[in-house]
């Protein structure tokens, strides 16, 4: 028997030997693990522990990251800072790949800047999810909207020009006036003093304060956010001092106006403003409740107001700078604006005829740039590009300096050639405008339109008025060479320099002193309206008897009011109206009602735009318009880039109020949200599940080797499985036939203009016996299908769980979750699972049945793509095994011929109409509120500038060097556009059972054209069904095992289901 010491001894040695081979196998694990993984992108040696730390400068970072760029040459490189990874981006197609198509919007935590400065109230800076500020600033500052705000951009171009003329060495002193003139007036409504104002001086120094505490690494903090707990007289935490200065001022920044925004809406004096009118209609008792409140409007104006100081005065002088070192551009800009303007001042409804000063305000922009390094993002979870790793919490930096020095974006990118911009005395499309500036994606800046319109006002004045040069020395003597010198900051400008005014005729002059008498007499109309409104609402509050003041006082105030209101009405009434887009011509009150075609509506709709030379087509039918986009173009800037206006949908009476499909999500209004609709991104369906129902695919071709296009049972028995996880037993499945039927009803009551109910809502309540209600008739059987596809597989789920029996599905997962629900909330949020999963299922039956059917019949008419695919995947698998996920990198021709599929005759050619929410300008054209707008997919992807000879089937246009060409756009608009895209929620479940199905199918089979008893080839039809989903018409192939090895593959592909 061992004694205690031994006893104790034999333990500890185990102990030891199990912890030993414990952490051996860990690390093994991990090694193994760590190889495997993806290598970072390249960048600078890391040091141990503290990496980069040391090599990022404090100051012009973005010069040494495009430097990096270069050495490493890569437009993506990775640098570690005390264990935390940043990216930076150095390119249009890194940026545009991560930052604008990839959910790359959240933000870092930024603990200097909103945990110790007290910035957490800015939406440039906060988490990604501020739905409610961006909503708001968005509604606030779109291209309508700022229209409103010329006036006052107007005034103050002409004020600045008026001081320039009086007082030219104080040139940087009166832009920074005008700039803060502006922002207060369009923010707040507040008129500044004529200089040293304390409210433009407290944005400066808070946006000097943001500048210098945003650049990444600038302060220990941010990589050490525990550092933020130190007392602030301890060495070291110089940083926790300078913060709370640094709060102050912002605090004040945000408080102060707004409360004199309040103070004058009190006494009935506020201007209309963004808080004002948004105060207003928050107040309105006769409004239903806003989707936002005071406290988030307060956010809201000072984010747009430290957004507007300056960044517009850093433009501006940037602009001062390059007119005094390219002086033949400043001669150029100033002809143009004499031979259009003339003899007059500049306003706004010039600016389409002087191509050449907005090509130099893009200029201004691109050479010099005001934001060089935008607000870092977060990446969320890890992700994989080009081969790289970019590990989830990174954080991901868009070098707009070095994009905007790309000699391949920017031939001799440091010179100021406003040339570049332009193409036969047009602003050239072709070349990239540099708004990202503004920012990247979903978090740029918002007030990009007002910034550009204030901007070019003041270019274009001051070019018309003022010869800009160099400056001479007191004493008479030299010239004084402006510095090429940058400050450092987020926010950058050219450090102060001095330069000279001159006018350049007398006339000039007059006019700009004319605009100063105007000035002095508009500033005395304004005060003396103040001072009778204060008068009034003092009248008030004492409970004054009006008829104590004498008549004629009233009289004049009226008389001027009057006035002044039918001098400002005429005023808009003479202003031009823009012209609605190209088209067809209209017939009185019914407009182009018998113009457009009740089926295939997409192919004419390309031919007018064609016809008209215009990707963006005007109809009207009785008094709706409807705007048709036809290009990448078009959909991208107007459905993707102004989704918040253009994500409605239409009311769709026929298919949603007669025929009971308001629970789609694809047709609801904009807004409606479901609490469990994001667990439908995971269930793409598992793949063995995909790779069983493709081998009865491949065995039922055996069995039947005249197959008749048009079977959907595999797309069918998958979408149902991941719904509802009901298993499908026939071909026949009842569920099966259903959703055919509903998913072909759908099809046929969604085509725009097929019916007149969905033109006149009214004919929905004629009674269905009625000659013409025939449309009645129908949309009560078919509603009928969409009340039966929507209730009986749900209750199949729900069945299946009573008896514990249920699958992992959407369905059932959903419900599971509910059983912890408020009884109160049950019902509503089990209708939303029930909603949600029939929009999975009849999203995915008709679509990928359509896309299979469309790539047999182009193995049918183009063999020699069938021969190549089937040799390339011969040469992968040696004939030996059947494809599967893992072979998808390494086969980029099958991956091709799925894209060429949905391309060449695509699923959806219409995708389903979006609403226009308020009236819009695009390309000089007014878009009018309420207009249905369709993104013509099938135009876009029969684009011959986009994909030359688009009518013949062509993977390899999607190749480059034998890899799949990022460059060429993924033809995956059947998925839609804009915010609606992304709320498909079959696309990744529908992508990946394409190209399985596709590769399975070359791997195995001949496809060939069917011969009759005769023995004559039966040539396939290459019609298609018209409807929202569109497809092949029934055609008859025949499908030959390949060889032996591939009859062994078939009938093995089928076993243990």
């Amino acid at each position: 028997m061992l004694s205690p010491v031994d006893s104790y001894a034999t333990l500890t040695t185990t102990t030891i030997i199990v912890i030993l081979t414990t952490l051996s196998f860990c690390a093994a694990v991990r090694y193994r693990r760590g190889r495997r993984r993806l290598p970072l992108p390249p960048g600078p040696r890391k040091l141990p522990i503290v990496g980069n730390l040391f090599d990022i400068p404090s100051t012009f970072q973005w010069k040494a990251y495009a430097k990096w760029a270069k050495e490493f040459d890569s437009d993506i490189i990775h640098l570690s800072v005390c264990g935390t990874s940043i990216i930076v981006l150095s390119s249009l197609e890194a940026t545009d790949m991560l930052l604008e198509k990839r959910i790359y919007s959240d933000r870092p935590r930024f603990p200097m800047l909103n945990e110790l400065m007290g910035w957490d109230w800015n939406i440039g800076l906060m988490k990604y999810g501020m739905r409610t500020q961006r909503r708001l600033l968005q509604e606030t500052l779109n291209s309508k909207k700022i229209q409103q705000y010329e006036e006052v951009e107007l005034a103050g171009a002409r004020k600045l020009l008026e001081r320039l003329l009086h007082s030219p060495e104080r040139w940087e002193e009166h832009v920074r006036q005008m700039a803060g003139e502006l922002i207060m007036a369009v923010t707040y409504g507040i008129q500044v003093l004529p200089s040293h104002d304390p409210y433009i001086a407290t944005a400066h120094e808070a946006v000097r304060s943001l500048s210098t505490a945003s650049l990444p690494g600038r302060f220990l903090v941010d990589t050490f956010p525990i550092l933020k707990f130190i007392p602030r007289w301890m060495p070291g935490a110089e940083f926790k001092r300078q913060a709370e200065k640094w709060t102050k001022v912002a605090r004040d920044m945000i408080e102060l106006p707004f409360a004199e925004t309040k103070r004058q809406m009190e006494c009935g004096t506020a201007p209309p403003s963004v808080c004002a009118n948004s105060l207003d209609a928050l107040l309105d008792p006769t409004q239903e409740p806003l989707y936002y409140n005071e406290n988030q409007i307060k956010h809201v104006a000072g984010a747009l107001f430290v957004g507007g100081a300056d960044t517009t005065v850093y433009a501006i002088s940037n602009f001062i700078l390059a007119m005094i070192w390219y002086p033949e551009v400043q001669k150029k800009a100033q002809a143009e604006i004499d031979a259009v303007i003339g003899r007059r001042l500049p306003e706004f409804a010039d600016r389409k005829e002087t191509p050449y000063v907005m090509a130099v305000v893009l200029e201004v922009l691109r050479w010099k740039t005001v934001g060089p390094l935008a607000l870092p993002r977060s990446v969320t979870e890890d992700d994989q590009y080009r081969g790289y790793r970019i590990p989830a919490g990174s954080v991901v930096l868009g070098n707009a300096w070095a994009i905007l020095h790309d000699e391949r974006l920017y031939p001799d990118p440091y010179t100021f050639k406003p040339e570049r911009f332009l193409l036969n005395g047009k602003l050239n499309p072709e070349v990239r405008s540099p708004d990202m500036v503004f920012g990247f994606g979903r978090r740029r800046c918002p007030g990009k339109p007002l910034a550009l319109s204030s901007v070019w006002i003041t270019i274009v004045s001051m070019l018309a008025a003022y010869d800009i040069g160099k400056a001479v020395d007191e004493n008479g003597g030299g010239v004084i060479e402006p510095t090429y010198e940058n400050t450092p900051g987020s926010i950058t400008g050219p450090v102060a320099f001095k330069c000279s005014f001159k006018a350049r005729s007398k006339e000039v002059v007059a006019l700009v002193q004319k605009v100063e008498d105007l000035s002095v007499s508009s500033n005395l109309c304004s005060n003396l309206a103040v001072i009778n409104l204060n008068i009034i609402s003092q009248c008030n509050m004492l409970s004054l008897d009006y008829t104590n003041i004498p008549s004629a006082t009233f009289a004049a105030v009226a008389i001027i009011l009057v006035s002044a209101v039918y001098a400002f009405q005429s005023r808009v009434s003479r202003r031009p109206e823009l012209p609605l887009p190209p088209g067809p011509r209209k017939l009185p009150v019914v407009g182009n009602l018998f113009d457009v075609p009740p089926t295939f509506q997409f192919k004419k709709f390309t031919q007018w735009s064609k016809e008209y030379n215009s990707d963006i087509l005007h109809l009207n039918v009785v008094g709706t318009s409807m705007i048709v986009l036809s290009s990448f173009e078009a959909t991208d800037d107007l459905l993707e880039r102004r989704s918040a206006i253009y994500s409605d949908r239409h009311r769709f009476p026929m298919v949603n109020e007669l025929m009971g499909w308001h629970f789609n999500i694809g047709l609801m209004k904009y807004g409606i949200k479901y609490t469990f609709l994001p667990s439908v991104f995971q269930l793409t369906g598992p793949n063995d599940l995909r790779r069983r129902m493709v081998g009865r695919l491949l065995v039922e071709a055996l069995s039947d080797s005249q197959v008749v296009s048009g079977n959907s049972r595999m797309a069918g028995e998958l979408t149902i499985a991941v719904a509802y996880g009901i298993k499908v037993l026939s071909s026949d499945d009842r569920y099966l036939a259903l959703a055919n039927e509903a998913a072909h009803s759908f099809s046929l009551g969604i085509i725009p203009g097929a019916y007149l109910v969905d033109t006149f809502p009214s004919l929905k309540y004629i009674p269905s016996w009625m000659p013409g209600a025939g449309f009645k008739r129908k949309a009560k059987t078919w509603s009928k299908l969409s009340r039966q596809f929507l209730e009986s597989p749900f209750a199949e789920t729900k069945r299946q769980m009573d008896l514990g029996i249920a699958p992992p599905s959407f369905s059932s997962e959903g419900l599971q979750a509910l059983e912890n629900a408020d009884k109160k909330e049950l019902y509503f949020k089990e209708l939303h699972v029930k909603q949600s999963a029939a929009a999975v299922f009849v999203g995915g039956v008709d679509t990928t049945v359509s896309a299979l059917n469309t790539f047999i019949l182009a193995m049918i008419l183009f063999p020699e793509v069938q021969k190549k695919a089937q040799a390339v995947i011969d040469s992968h698998t040696e004939g030996k095994v059947l494809p599967t996920f893992a072979d998808e990198p390494s086969l980029p021709y099958i991956t091709a011929v799925a894209k060429e599929s949905m391309r060449w005759e695509n699923v959806a050619p219409l995708i389903l109409p979006h609403l226009l929410t308020e009236e819009d300008e695009y390309r000089g054209y007014r878009l009018p509120a309420g207009s249905i707008v369709f993104g013509n997919a099938w135009a876009i992807l029969h684009d011959e500038k986009m994909y030359p000879d688009p009518h013949n089937f062509k993977p390899e246009r999607f190749l480059l060097n034998g890899k799949i060409n990022p460059a060429i756009r993924s033809p995956d608009t059947v998925f839609g556009f804009g915010r609606r895209y992304v709320r498909c929620p079959g696309k990744h479940m529908a992508l990946s059972s394409i190209w399985i199905t596709i590769a399975s199918i070359l791997a195995t089979y001949d496809i060939v054209k069917t011969v009759d008893e005769n023995g004559n080839l039966i040539e396939p039809t290459h019609e298609y069904i018209s409807g929202a989903i569109s497809g092949p018409v029934p055609f008859r192939c025949t499908f030959k095992p390949r060889s032996k090895e591939a009859l062994a593959l078939i009938k093995g592909a089928h076993k243990g289901d």
